[in-house]
């Protein structure tokens, strides 16, 4: 089955290591990506068994065509190496590690990681990394963070970042808002891929506007806890026909003027210069990309 490439993951689900419930939705979900869980959604007590477990859950989400991922606890703390040592395995496509703050703990981490590869016999890069920027010092430092060929993307927290910034009510906060400009601006600028904050609401009308206002920033993936909003992030982030078809026009309308020597056209009494056609463009493309992806995926 082909791999569904990183600028096509939209959802990012988290899963509870050992939260059986969790696990059992992840299977039936329409996630682009699960994560299995062992910082926040596992206590101490049960990482054991959550490590015990990992195997069987990463095969079952492989054959059911999910992009694997395992968020590890912080290499500073007891649980962090163990956790580190089991998830890097054949069937781990990406590993996320948290609290994120400086780019000593990215050397750490790829130190680790490397020497755990070579360990297994496991091709070096092939297992992806994501850092999570979850302070206002990780934010702080993102460029540092993100400067590393090995970080392919990074998540935005929401419930520690408002923490670290002192803010008590995290739905719709400018402040929050704020970071994901912040943050969203940075992956851009070291073509890495922004993955929104996790959506903790239990209300499809609010994660609807969450997501039509990330999607106004240029943000195309979104992280949940709950397996049910996923198909909802899908369908959001993945360019309608309509939205496809509206670009195509602008597309052949500024054909024929630059064929003219012109770069400028009237689309819905909006001039529209080279910026609009190029958007147009990457619309386009990302909507193809999809229904050749759907179509790949449907006859193997």
């Amino acid at each position: 089955m082909k791999v569904r490439p990183l600028h096509l993951r939209r959802s990012w689900l988290f899963v509870g290591a050992t939260n059986e419930n969790d696990i059992k939705q992840s299977y039936k979900s329409e996630a682009d990506v699960c994560i299995l869980e062992f910082e926040d959604f596992c206590t101490p007590k049960e990482r054991p068994l959550g490590r015990k477990n990992l195997p069987k859950i990463l095969e079952y989400w492989k054959k059911k065509g999910k992009i694997t991922a395992v968020r590890i606890n912080p290499l500073d703390t007891s649980d962090g190496l163990k956790d580190l040592d089991v998830a890097i395995s054949k069937n781990l496509d990406v590993i996320l590690l948290p609290k994120v703050n400086n780019k000593k703990q990215i050397e750490i981490f790829l130190e680790k990681k490397r020497y755990i590869e070579n360990k297994k016999n496991i091709k070096k890069n092939k297992i992806e990394f994501i850092p999570n920027i979850e302070t206002a010092q990780g934010l702080e430092n993102i460029k540092d963070i993100l400067n590393f060929d090995e970080v392919k993307g990074a998540l935005v927290a929401s419930e520690d970042m408002a923490i670290s910034l002192g803010v008590l009510e995290s739905k719709n906060n400018d402040m929050l808002n704020f970071v994901r400009k912040r943050f969203h601006l940075a992956c851009s600028a070291y073509k890495k891929y922004s993955i929104d904050m996790p959506f903790t609401w239990n209300n499809n009308n609010v994660l609807k506007e969450e997501l039509k206002y990330i999607k106004n920033l240029g943000i195309l993936a979104k992280s949940s806890i709950n397996a049910a909003h996923c198909k909802i992030i899908n369908k959001t982030l993945t360019p309608t026909l309509k939205e496809a078809n509206e670009a195509s026009e602008i597309i052949k309308k500024f054909n024929k003027v630059l064929s003219k020597g012109k770069r400028q056209i009237l689309f819905k009494n909006q001039y529209l210069e080279l910026p609009a056609y190029n958007s147009a463009l990457k619309i386009l493309n990302r909507y193809n990309e999809f229904i050749r992806y759907n179509k790949l995926t449907k006859y193997n």
